[in-house]
């Protein structure tokens, strides 16, 4: 009876301690897919500036000259 009280406590510790451990992990995974986001916008928005300055008929290396 005591060894089934013993395994009782280590499982239900057990199950505290996932309960625990699961939102840190969402909340790192949910971390790292905001980081993917903002580098995928900030590259983005400097690839369509990049497209803009073509289109105006100015190179890449123009404009880096002209600054």
């Amino acid at each position: 009876m005591f060894k089934s009280i013993l395994i009782g406590f280590a499982g239900g510790f057990l199950g505290l301690a996932g309960a625990a451990i699961t939102p840190i992990i969402v909340g790192i995974l949910g971390a790292m897919g905001g980081a993917v986001i903002i580098v995928g916008l900030a590259a983005f928005r400097s690839f369509r500036k990049m497209q803009k300055r073509r289109a105006a008929g100015q190179d890449t290396t123009t404009a880096l000259t002209q600054l």
